[in-house]
């Protein structure tokens, strides 16, 4: 596997995993409007949160639309009251940003693979969310040679605009890649749109008729697949 000099990897569900902090932070929001929490509520979030930010994938909506909208959208289906979305999003990236929980065994991956292949981050994730939460991961952060954030970039995952600013600092061939990541239609979907080779971090064993290169389960899975000496 010595074709590949560089690693783009995802962060969110990738190294870290967000959907516990997700978790987390919702039932604080919810906390604070007295909202019941249970596992209903905080999956209706989490599927009207996916559903903005594959609307935000497809350049269909702006991160400023996002950011109002999927509150807007959760307080109106449970019939809550609340007084703003910057509010809830305030309270929101507060907790967010207080806690990272690491996927099992990408720490001690990332660290065996830094000694062989440059690791950049990518993602969509807003801007002061990432570093607030990378400066928790100190871990993580260190090991990393540079990340490329959607929000500084000006387009998310998977435009080819992103990749091409990418490209044009990486300054290498897009053979010499590799875009590790848990999503299809953001991680997998810019690497296929890109003609640069997929890596699927597919903890859910989850299917997909997307054409990716590789498929993975587990941190274990991506160093035989990325450290195999042969």
């Amino acid at each position: 596997m010595n074709k590949y000099k560089i690693l783009l990897i995802d962060l969110d569900d990738t190294i870290l995993s967000f959907s516990k902090a997700e978790a987390y932070a919702i039932k604080k929001v919810c906390e604070h409007y007295h909202i019941e929490v249970n596992d209903d509520i905080i999956k209706l979030y989490k599927d009207i949160n996916l559903k903005y930010w594959h609307m935000l994938e497809r350049k269909e909506i702006t991160r400023e639309k996002l950011l109002e909208e999927r509150f807007k959208e959760f307080f109106n289906t449970i019939n809550c009251k609340a007084e703003n979305t910057d509010k809830a999003n305030d309270i929101y990236f507060s907790y967010l940003t207080s806690v990272v929980f690491y996927i099992d065994g990408s720490v001690a991956a990332l660290k065996k693979l830094k000694e062989r292949y440059k690791i950049y981050l990518i993602t969509n994730g807003v801007k002061m969310v990432q570093e607030k939460r990378l400066s928790i991961a100190s871990d993580v952060a260190f090991l990393l040679d540079g990340k490329y954030v959607s929000e500084s970039i000006g387009f998310p995952k998977p435009t080819k605009e992103y990749m091409d600013y990418v490209l044009n600092d990486l300054k290498i061939d897009k053979k010499e890649i590799l875009i590790i990541g848990d999503s299809v239609t953001s991680d997998m979907m810019l690497g296929i749109n890109n003609g640069i080779d997929t890596c699927w971090f597919n903890e859910e064993n989850k299917k997909t008729d997307a054409n990716i290169t590789y498929e993975v389960h587990n941190y274990d899975d991506i160093l035989r697949l990325l450290m195999d000496e042969s």
